[in-house]
């Protein structure tokens, strides 16, 4: 049986490389109030990923389309689309190495039995910080597929500081390249980034482990 260090860290390492459709359910918590989101997900198994804000309505529309060799981000309220290269790409196998030896150093990991996860059986991981103030984490991973399905950061007091949850997942889907087409419309302003950077207004949709 695999330990849960290899099974997060599996899981982790291929959450972009599943063909796959879903809607995730993102919640966070700041300052005594919630902000709540829904992204579609498009994924197709061999690098292209999108994401589409479908609310709250003031985000509504935004675009995260990353092909695996680069990265758009499109705002619909300011017609910008930004370029980067892909954070996914060439370099992301280090980011896992680096991310599973993070993860050994600061949790200490445990097997808290299985549950349901909307109609999917999980097997539920416990990841308790090994430093006094940081933040345990929960993870809900798909029996089948190794695919983590709900992840919940919580903090000392027990409340919740961040969720994501994957809603009617659809696994080995056949998407059609056009679905991983820039289709932005007219009038929309290109902005050209040399170097990789985080697109920081959706940066805590994008959080990793």
């Amino acid at each position: 049986t695999p330990s849960p260090y290899t099974l997060l860290a599996d899981a982790l390492a291929k959450q972009h490389s599943v063909p796959m459709v879903a809607i995730q359910r993102v919640r966070m918590a700041h300052g005594g109030a919630e902000t709540a989101f829904q992204v579609l997900i498009e994924q197709n198994g061999k690098g292209a990923v999108r994401r589409e804000v479908l609310s709250p309505v003031r985000h509504k529309g935004l675009v995260v389309l990353d092909t695996g060799e680069k990265q758009m981000r499109f705002d619909p309220v300011s017609s910008v689309c930004e370029v980067q290269s892909s954070p996914l790409g060439s370099g992301q196998k280090i980011v896992d190495r680096r991310r599973e030896a993070s993860i050994r150093a600061n949790y200490r990991l445990s097997v808290a039995g299985t549950a349901m996860v909307g109609s999917r059986k999980a097997t539920v991981i416990v990841a308790k910080p090994v430093n006094h103030g940081s933040l345990a984490r929960t993870y809900w991973l798909d029996t089948e597929r190794n695919v983590v399905l709900k992840m919940r950061v919580i903090g000392e007091n027990g409340s919740t500081h961040y969720e994501r949850e994957l809603l009617f997942p659809r696994f080995d889907v056949d998407l059609p390249p056009e679905s991983f087409a820039a289709r932005f419309g007219c009038g929309v302003r290109m902005v050209q980034h040399p170097e990789c950077k985080l697109f920081t207004s959706l940066g805590a949709l994008m959080k990793e482990v």
